[in-house]
């Protein structure tokens, strides 16, 4: 049984990618070698992605603090406080304060309980998404050999080995496919899988279908179903649904698809009053 790196060099036309290979200085028989991985990621970006942290509990229990109810009740105390000592007669000036300082408390307890509660929340989902985000690891051609590389440590130029029920980190060009599917609901909202082909057969494959809808009297509905048509971009936030293949990674990061979601949803837009 051949390995990923010899499938690879016995591959004579890389899927018809050898140019896009030679503008990212790719080798095929050995990937990327390490040497310019600084210049790649100035010039490309990186695919690293800083680990999800919790919130400090302080910041949590400001912004509990910061409830509109929870802000009339501390200034009812502070009035409360204030009054109560001034009007207050000799006698009872020593147990004034006792209302507005109860008030300023319940405040103080309910705030921290509640913001005590979103922080425990918080660091249990940073755990449990820190243990699967260890599971995110793939198999990519470097220096000649395979390497099981975590998504964070992926380059533009990298050859990745794409199987069933992965899910793909980064946007890629398809260099080799067997029976190749990808699921894109997540990414493109269509259900049903796409398939995905070498470029050559690609281009063959809608060149024959246009010879095929010229001249019928539905060809503009027939030109519709063209993502029956075989692709070969593979996007990132999509799933292997079937098959196995060899992708050259293009997209990393903000740049690729998923990262623009990702960055999108980032940039929540500023509340209005409605």
């Amino acid at each position: 049984m051949r390995t990923f790196a010899e499938d690879i060099i016995a591959t004579d036309e890389y899927g018809g990618v050898e140019g896009l290979m030679e503008k990212l200085k790719v080798d095929p028989k050995l990937g990327l070698t390490g040497e310019d991985f600084v210049v790649r990621g100035t010039h490309f970006g990186k695919n690293y992605r800083e680990p999800l942290k919790a919130r400090p509990f302080y910041v949590l229990f400001l912004a509990a603090l910061d409830d509109f109810m929870l802000k009339v009740l501390m200034v009812a105390a502070v009035f409360s406080l204030t009054f109560d000592m001034i009007l207050a007669t000799p006698d009872h000036r020593s147990h004034a304060w006792i209302e507005g300082f109860a008030i300023m408390i319940a405040v103080l307890i309910v705030a921290s309980v509640g913001s005590f509660v979103d922080w425990k929340k918080e660091v249990s989902f940073v755990k449990s998404r820190a243990k699967s985000d260890e599971k995110n690891v793939c198999v990519v051609l470097r220096n000649g050999e395979t390497e099981t590389l975590h998504h964070n440590f992926l380059h533009v130029g990298d050859i990745i080995n794409i199987e069933y029920g992965m899910a793909i980190p980064v946007d890629g060009v398809v260099m080799n496919a067997t029976q190749l599917s990808v699921d894109e609901a997540a990414m493109t909202g269509e259900s049903d899988e796409m398939k995905k082909e070498i470029l050559q057969i690609c281009k063959s494959r809608h060149a024959d279908k246009q010879a095929e809808d010229q001249g019928k009297p539905d060809a503009a509905n027939a030109m519709l179903r063209t993502h029956e048509l075989p692709s070969p971009l593979i996007l990132s936030g999509t799933n292997i649904a079937g098959g196995e293949g060899k992708m050259l990674c293009v997209m990393v990061g903000d740049d690729s698809c998923l990262g623009q979601i990702i960055k999108n949803l980032e940039e929540r837009p500023e509340v209005t009053p409605l």
